[in-house]
C-alpha cells in the first residue's frame, strides 16, 4: 500500500480518504448506497481543491479505490458496464465498478474508528 516516496505517501493518503468521503456522500444520495468509482473519483477531485492532476490516471484511481476494499472501509461489485467493457477487451477503470462504504469506513470517517496509518485523519 504505502509508497516510498514520502511526497506520494501523503497524496494517497489524502486521496484514500477523499474517496471514502465521496463515497459516503454518493452512497447517501443512492438508492441502494452504491456509487460508481467514476463518481468517487470526481468527488476526490472536488474534494481536493478541483486538483485533477492527481488522479487524472485510472490505475492511481482504481489502486486507491482497491485499498480502500482491501482495509475493509469500502465493498467493491462489477458494474453493468464491466461486463461490457470485458468482453471489449477494455482496461478496467474505475467506472466498471462501483462502491460502497463499510460500517468500518463510516466509523473511520465519523473519527469512531482508530485512525489508519494509509488514510488521512485530521486526528493523526
Amino acid at each position: 500500500l504505502p509508497s516510498t516516496d514520502p511526497i506520494a505517501h501523503e497524496e494517497d493518503r489524502r486521496l484514500r480518504w477523499a474517496l471514502l468521503n465521496g463515497l459516503r456522500i454518493g452512497a447517501d444520495r443512492s438508492p441502494d448506497g452504491w456509487v460508481s468509482g467514476h463518481t468517487a473519483k470526481a468527488a476526490a477531485i472536488d474534494f481536493e481543491s478541483g486538483r485533477p492532476e492527481l488522479l487524472h490516471d485510472d490505475p492511481r484511481a482504481l489502486r486507491l479505490l482497491r485499498d480502500l476494499v482491501r482495509k475493509g472501509l469500502t465493498e467493491e461489485r462489477r458494474s453493468e458496464e464491466n461486463a461490457r467493457a470485458l468482453l471489449r477487451g477494455e482496461t478496467p477503470r474505475p467506472r466498471h465498478y462501483d462502491y460502497r462504504p463499510t460500517e468500518k469506513g463510516a466509523r473511520l470517517l465519523n473519527a469512531d474508528e482508530p485512525p489508519d496509518p494509509d488514510v488521512w485523519d485530521m486526528r493523526a
